[in-house]
Protein backbone atom coordinates (compact mmCIF):
# COMPACT_ATOMS: atom_id res chain seq x y z
CA UNK A 1 0.00 0.00 0.00
CA UNK A 2 1.01 3.56 -0.68
CA UNK A 3 -1.69 5.72 0.86
CA UNK A 4 -4.89 4.79 -0.94
CA UNK A 5 -2.94 3.12 -3.75
CA UNK A 6 -3.05 -0.69 -3.61
CA UNK A 7 -0.68 -2.81 -5.72
CA UNK A 8 -2.76 -5.34 -7.68
CA UNK A 9 0.04 -6.88 -9.72
CA UNK A 10 1.99 -6.29 -12.88
CA UNK A 11 2.53 -7.64 -16.37
CA UNK A 12 5.65 -8.09 -18.48
CA UNK A 13 4.86 -7.11 -22.06
CA UNK A 14 6.83 -8.20 -25.12
CA UNK A 15 6.41 -8.23 -28.88
CA UNK A 16 8.38 -8.98 -32.03
CA UNK A 17 7.28 -5.64 -33.49
CA UNK A 18 10.14 -3.14 -33.94
CA UNK A 19 7.63 -0.44 -32.90
CA UNK A 20 6.95 -2.01 -29.51
CA UNK A 21 8.32 -0.72 -26.22
CA UNK A 22 9.13 2.45 -24.32
CA UNK A 23 5.55 2.86 -23.11
CA UNK A 24 5.28 6.24 -21.44
CA UNK A 25 1.64 7.33 -21.24
CA UNK A 26 -1.37 5.23 -20.32
CA UNK A 27 -5.14 5.78 -20.14
CA UNK A 28 -7.55 3.12 -18.92
CA UNK A 29 -11.27 2.68 -19.56
CA UNK A 30 -13.51 3.36 -16.56
CA UNK A 31 -14.01 -0.38 -16.01
CA UNK A 32 -10.28 -1.16 -16.33
CA UNK A 33 -10.92 -3.51 -19.24
CA UNK A 34 -9.22 -1.52 -21.99
CA UNK A 35 -6.11 0.58 -22.31
CA UNK A 36 -4.61 3.15 -24.65
CA UNK A 37 -0.87 3.80 -24.44
CA UNK A 38 1.75 5.88 -26.25
CA UNK A 39 5.48 5.26 -26.49
CA UNK A 40 8.69 7.19 -26.88
CA UNK A 41 9.12 5.30 -30.16
CA UNK A 42 6.19 7.28 -31.64
CA UNK A 43 3.68 4.44 -31.36
CA UNK A 44 0.20 4.09 -29.89
CA UNK A 45 -1.25 0.82 -28.59
CA UNK A 46 -4.83 -0.13 -27.84
CA UNK A 47 -5.52 -3.40 -25.99
CA UNK A 48 -7.89 -5.31 -23.71
CA UNK A 49 -6.88 -6.43 -20.23
CA UNK A 50 -8.00 -9.58 -18.47
CA UNK A 51 -7.89 -10.15 -14.74
CA UNK A 52 -7.62 -13.00 -12.24
CA UNK A 53 -9.72 -11.50 -9.48
CA UNK A 54 -8.32 -8.00 -8.97
CA UNK A 55 -4.88 -8.84 -10.43
CA UNK A 56 -4.11 -8.18 -14.11
CA UNK A 57 -3.57 -11.47 -15.96
CA UNK A 58 -2.94 -10.58 -19.60
CA UNK A 59 -3.09 -8.02 -22.37
CA UNK A 60 -5.11 -9.28 -25.33
CA UNK A 61 -6.10 -8.05 -28.78
CA UNK A 62 -3.35 -5.44 -28.86
CA UNK A 63 -3.20 -3.18 -31.90
CA UNK A 64 -0.25 -0.88 -32.62
CA UNK A 65 0.01 2.10 -34.90
CA UNK A 66 2.26 5.09 -35.59
CA UNK A 67 1.73 8.57 -34.21
CA UNK A 68 1.28 11.12 -36.98
CA UNK A 69 2.04 14.80 -37.36
CA UNK A 70 -0.46 17.51 -38.22
CA UNK A 71 0.35 16.92 -41.89
CA UNK A 72 -0.87 13.31 -41.56
CA UNK A 73 2.57 11.79 -42.08
CA UNK A 74 4.14 9.27 -39.71
CA UNK A 75 6.59 10.97 -37.33
CA UNK A 76 9.96 9.87 -38.69
CA UNK A 77 12.57 11.80 -36.69
CA UNK A 78 13.32 10.59 -33.16
CA UNK A 79 13.04 14.12 -31.74
CA UNK A 80 9.54 14.44 -33.25
CA UNK A 81 8.13 11.10 -32.13
CA UNK A 82 9.32 10.86 -28.49
CA UNK A 83 5.85 10.82 -26.89
CA UNK A 84 5.73 10.88 -23.08
CA UNK A 85 2.44 12.07 -21.56
CA UNK A 86 -1.13 11.03 -22.40
CA UNK A 87 -4.33 12.58 -21.04
CA UNK A 88 -7.93 11.88 -21.99
CA UNK A 89 -9.64 15.22 -22.64
CA UNK A 90 -13.11 14.14 -23.70
CA UNK A 91 -15.11 11.02 -24.49
CA UNK A 92 -13.51 7.65 -23.89
CA UNK A 93 -10.44 5.76 -25.07
CA UNK A 94 -12.65 4.23 -27.77
CA UNK A 95 -13.86 7.56 -29.12
CA UNK A 96 -12.77 10.90 -27.75
CA UNK A 97 -9.76 13.19 -27.69
CA UNK A 98 -6.40 12.90 -25.95
CA UNK A 99 -3.49 15.25 -25.43
CA UNK A 100 -0.04 13.77 -26.11
CA UNK A 101 3.13 15.54 -24.93
CA UNK A 102 6.45 15.14 -26.72
CA UNK A 103 10.09 15.52 -25.68
CA UNK A 104 12.84 16.76 -27.97
CA UNK A 105 10.56 18.78 -30.22
CA UNK A 106 8.46 20.05 -27.29
CA UNK A 107 4.75 20.23 -28.03
CA UNK A 108 1.37 18.89 -26.96
CA UNK A 109 -0.84 17.49 -29.71
CA UNK A 110 -4.61 17.08 -29.52
CA UNK A 111 -5.40 13.70 -31.11
CA UNK A 112 -8.82 12.26 -31.95
CA UNK A 113 -9.33 8.70 -30.72
CA UNK A 114 -10.89 6.84 -33.65
CA UNK A 115 -11.84 3.22 -34.31
CA UNK A 116 -8.39 2.52 -35.79
CA UNK A 117 -6.50 4.09 -32.83
CA UNK A 118 -5.17 7.65 -32.81
CA UNK A 119 -5.90 9.87 -35.78
CA UNK A 120 -4.07 12.94 -37.05
CA UNK A 121 -3.73 15.69 -34.43
CA UNK A 122 -6.15 18.56 -34.93
CA UNK A 123 -3.91 21.13 -33.25
CA UNK A 124 -0.84 21.59 -31.09
CA UNK A 125 -0.63 23.55 -27.86
CA UNK A 126 2.44 25.69 -27.43
CA UNK A 127 4.75 24.41 -24.69
CA UNK A 128 5.41 26.64 -21.68
CA UNK A 129 7.96 29.38 -22.46
CA UNK A 130 10.13 28.38 -19.52
CA UNK A 131 10.36 24.71 -20.52
CA UNK A 132 14.04 23.98 -21.16
CA UNK A 133 14.70 24.46 -24.86
CA UNK A 134 17.15 22.24 -26.69
CA UNK A 135 17.13 19.51 -24.07
CA UNK A 136 15.55 16.08 -24.30
CA UNK A 137 13.63 16.43 -21.07
CA UNK A 138 10.22 17.93 -21.48
CA UNK A 139 6.66 17.33 -20.37
CA UNK A 140 6.85 13.85 -18.89
CA UNK A 141 3.32 13.58 -17.49
CA UNK A 142 -0.09 15.02 -18.34
CA UNK A 143 -3.50 14.87 -16.76
CA UNK A 144 -6.82 16.65 -17.02
CA UNK A 145 -8.15 17.79 -13.66
CA UNK A 146 -11.41 16.03 -12.75
CA UNK A 147 -12.52 18.46 -10.04
CA UNK A 148 -11.84 21.64 -8.15
CA UNK A 149 -11.67 25.23 -9.36
CA UNK A 150 -9.55 24.25 -12.39
CA UNK A 151 -11.75 21.31 -13.43
CA UNK A 152 -11.11 20.41 -17.07
CA UNK A 153 -7.72 22.14 -17.16
CA UNK A 154 -4.71 20.33 -18.58
CA UNK A 155 -1.74 19.92 -16.20
CA UNK A 156 1.77 18.98 -17.31
CA UNK A 157 4.89 18.16 -15.31
CA UNK A 158 8.54 18.44 -16.31
CA UNK A 159 10.73 15.35 -16.35
CA UNK A 160 13.81 16.90 -14.74
CA UNK A 161 13.78 18.44 -11.30
CA UNK A 162 15.21 21.92 -10.74
CA UNK A 163 18.87 21.52 -9.76
CA UNK A 164 18.59 24.14 -7.00
CA UNK A 165 15.30 23.12 -5.38
CA UNK A 166 14.90 19.45 -6.35
CA UNK A 167 11.31 20.25 -7.35
CA UNK A 168 9.62 19.47 -10.66
CA UNK A 169 7.97 22.30 -12.57
CA UNK A 170 4.34 22.03 -13.52
CA UNK A 171 2.02 24.07 -15.73
CA UNK A 172 -1.74 24.46 -16.05
CA UNK A 173 -3.49 25.27 -19.34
Amino acid sequence: RFGKLVWRGGLVLSSNSPHFGGWSGLEMSADGGEMLAISDAGTWMRARLTYAGAAPRSVDKAVLGPLRGRDGRVLARRRDRDAEGLALVSGTIKGGEVFVSFEGNHRIGLYPVIAAGLGTPTRNLLPPKDLKRGKRDGLEALTVLAGGPNRGALVGFAEEANADTGLHAGWIW
